[in-house]
């Protein structure tokens, strides 16, 4: 009898270790899955900024460039 008492001592302590790592795995899993989660925003954000960096250069280039009318006066005023 006292085997089956140490044995389920040993049971018990087993399955607290198992009880610790699980805890311990699952606090890890919610750490990268906030850090993914994190690391997607930051993305998110990239891609906004490079959109509007986008949008920005069109703007620019598109005041850079001379319209078919301003074309058309200087023509006309070198005349």
């Amino acid at each position: 009898m006292g085997k089956g008492l140490s044995g389920r001592g040993e049971e018990e302590d087993i399955m607290e270790e198992l009880h610790r790592e699980l805890k311990a795995k699952g606090e890890t899993i919610e750490l990268l899955q906030a850090r993914v989660a994190a690391m997607e925003q930051q993305e998110s954000n990239r891609e906004r900024e490079v959109d509007i960096l986008r949008q920005s250069m069109r703007i620019m280039s598109h005041k850079n460039k001379p319209t078919k009318i301003a074309k058309g006066l200087s023509r006309s005023l070198h005349l």
